[in-house]
């Protein structure tokens, strides 16, 4: 599957009139490993955001608000709006929102120490996001509208948080289905000829038995690991 790239085209209105802000920020996922070491990770984010670290969603989910880890470090004002976001998820996803490119090359480098199965090329996406006045979640041009701004207050603050989760639940599965995908794409490719192969002489005389059964052994480890994570597919 191609890695999408983002795209800062002007975001066209879609009801009727309604401005949005001018604000707009990168939104990437990333899928890095088979699955995180979820303790590993709560402690290791609990050092890298300065104590900031929290689950969310029942304890299956860990959340940063990642201002407390770059406002302190570049001597900033903290920026309600501008923070940033990170939420990663137990099957070895992450999803950051409005960091910059080398904050999540940092993020990635630590999450590297709590990866089970970690991949050589991670699944990434990429999109933006803003803000607009009484819209849902809109999405076009890759670019994601959010209803609720982050604020001092902790009820709109809270709010905001809920809508990111909510959102990242399924780029989070759409990153971990891609890595799905390629890994059976490839297994198709393959042994495209083998069943052919078969019909035509009754026997597969182009590979060794060896190489044979270790065909069949990677297909049975791919429907495994599509049943080991159903639930990645369950409604969040």
């Amino acid at each position: 599957l191609r890695r999408r790239r983002k795209l800062m085209k002007e975001f066209k209105d879609l009801s009727g009139g309604k401005d949005r802000d001018d604000f707009q920020r990168p939104l990437t996922s990333y899928c890095t490993a088979e699955e995180y070491d979820m303790e590993h990770a709560f402690r290791r984010m609990r050092v890298w955001s300065r104590g900031k670290a929290k689950y969310v969603e029942d304890s299956t989910v860990i959340h940063v608000r990642t201002a407390s880890r770059f406002d302190e470090d570049e001597e900033e004002e903290e920026d309600p709006e501008g923070e940033g976001d990170v939420f990663i998820f137990p099957y070895g996803v992450v999803v950051c929102w409005g960091m910059t490119e080398e904050q999540q090359a940092e993020l990635l480098t630590v999450m590297n120490f709590c990866a089970i199965d970690g991949y050589i090329e991670p699944e990434e996406d990429d999109f933006t996001y803003s803000y607009g006045d009484n819209f849902d979640f809109v999405y076009s041009q890759d670019e994601l509208i959010l209803c609720t701004k982050p604020s001092l207050d902790e009820e709109q603050l809270q709010r905001s948080v809920l809508e990111k989760l909510a959102a990242s639940h399924a780029f989070a599965q759409s990153s971990k289905l891609s890595s799905f995908a390629e890994s059976i794409q490839k297994s198709i490719e393959d042994t495209r000829g083998l069943a052919e192969e078969l019909a035509y002489n009754g026997e597969i005389i182009s590979q060794s038995q060896r190489d044979i059964a270790r065909n069949m052994g990677r297909l049975i480890l791919d429907r495994h690991t599509i049943y080991l994570y159903a639930d990645v597919l369950d409604t969040p």
